[in-house]
């Protein structure tokens, strides 16, 4: 993952042919499926030639060793998975009618190169991000002081929570062999808290800082650290790509000959979106363990006497379960490979007990106590965002406490924050 200026022209090959693909399908309706597909095979052939090549090759060549296929030297240019599918997003829309090719070369490439949400999204589809780069746009204070307070709030998350949490996590899992099952675990919860934070961090700046010249992108995140199950789960975490995939994967896949195998759509719609984040089986498995027990959760909500109760009580239950559950998967997401993941896995079980419970969190508070700060800053974070207090994503009446609450943020950045330079986790796909 890299930024390379000549890589500028990748860019603009996938804006030409989108943008020639669109007009065609207007002007020759009757050939739309086949410029459908060149836009298609255009936008994923670079790619796979870029991030899956050589993963392909790879498994090729343990299966087949005489294989004469070479291993390509190339950077993964940065943002490519995002803004791959921001581009097939306007492609598809035009075969369906739902959106009118663009004539404007400028405005086209600048949705695709739209540089807040570039690198890491959110995926905007077209109907939201276009109407609004074809219109004039005037200064608004409301919007500048909206996205500034967004932009602060993203920092905080990045800076005081996912940067501090990371210290801790890096170190165990960095370590698998030497960690035990009471530090998997702790390293492993804070995991979840550390890529919700940093990516959801990055989201509010890239909304904020569109905000600040007028645009408003799509919500990326709702309270996913309160879902009750695997399903809310995923209608609240990484909204734009989970919502891409049920309209261009899992829906086409339900109308086809597929249709009525649903628990196959799911496998499928989950190992894409492992392999999306990177060319790894450990994304695959991460995927997958997703996907099985997303199709438990359905029998188990549509088949079991044994429900959770309807009150906060269960609510508390749903939502400790499905966090648990999401940080046991993310072992392979956050692994450095399989044999790692396994490893850590083999610890979780075998290497656990009360003593060593006690260890860990005594070495968790005196060797990494910048990291049991951020878990404070967790609390402010779930209670900002449950209450909305303030309101995040609109200006309101309270401008002394909306000032008090930016100053309480540029304090705690300042004297709180981890100023070492820390890339956000998903810049890597």
């Amino acid at each position: 993952m890299a930024f390379y200026p000549p890589y500028i022209l990748i860019l603009f090959l996938i804006i030409g042919i989108d943008f020639g693909a669109a007009i065609a399908m207007e002007r020759y309706p009757a050939h739309k499926k086949l410029f459908l597909l060149s836009s298609i095979a255009g936008n994923l052939g670079i790619l796979f030639l870029f991030k899956y090549y050589n993963f392909f090759v790879t498994n090729i060549k343990v299966l087949f060793p005489a294989t004469p296929l070479p291993l390509l030297h190339w950077l993964l240019p940065l943002g490519l998975s995002f803004h791959t599918f921001q581009a097939l997003s306007y492609t598809i829309e035009v075969y369906k009618g739902q959106q009118k090719a663009v004539r404007h070369l400028g405005i086209y490439a600048l949705y695709v190169l739209f540089y807040p949400q570039l690198v890491a999204g959110p995926i905007e589809r077209p109907q939201n991000l276009l109407p609004q780069l074809q219109q004039v746009s005037h200064f608004d204070a409301a919007n500048l002081l909206v996205g500034l307070r967004l932009m602060l709030w993203g920092l905080f998350k990045k800076m005081v929570i996912a940067d501090r949490l990371a210290i801790y996590v890096d170190a165990i899992y960095g370590q698998p062999t030497q960690s035990n099952g009471a530090a998997v675990i702790l390293a492993s919860y804070f995991f979840g808290i550390q890529l919700y934070a940093d990516f959801s961090g990055y989201s509010d700046i890239a909304i904020g800082s569109a905000r600040t010249m007028g645009f408003r992108l799509s919500p990326n995140f709702n309270q996913p650290l309160l879902a009750v199950n695997l399903q809310d789960y995923w209608q609240r975490w990484h909204i734009s790509l989970s919502k891409w995939l049920r309209d261009y994967l899992y829906m086409p896949l339900k109308n086809s000959v597929f249709g009525r195998h649903w628990y196959f759509n799911v496998m499928v719609v989950f190992a894409i979106s492992g392999w999306w984040h990177g060319a790894n089986w450990n994304y695959f498995i991460w995927g997958e363990l997703y996907a099985m027990f997303y199709i438990a959760w359905i029998f188990y909500k549509k088949y079991s006497p044994l429900q959770l109760p309807d009150n906060v009580w269960g609510r508390i239950m749903g939502i400790m379960i499905t966090f648990s559950l999401g940080c046991f998967f993310r072992i392979f997401f956050r692994a450095n490979d399989y044999e790692s993941a396994l490893q850590m896995i083999q610890r979780l079980f075998y290497s656990n007990s009360w003593a060593l419970w006690q260890n860990a969190c005594n070495d968790f508070l005196q060797q990494y106590s910048g990291s049991a700060v951020a878990l404070l800053a967790v609390i402010l974070m779930v209670y900002v965002e449950k209450k909305s207090v303030p309101d995040l994503s609109n200006f309101n009446a309270y401008p002394r406490r909306d000032v008090a609450f930016c100053v309480g943020l540029v304090v705690a950045i300042v004297l709180l924050g981890m100023t070492q330079r820390q890339s956000f986790i998903y810049f890597q796909f």
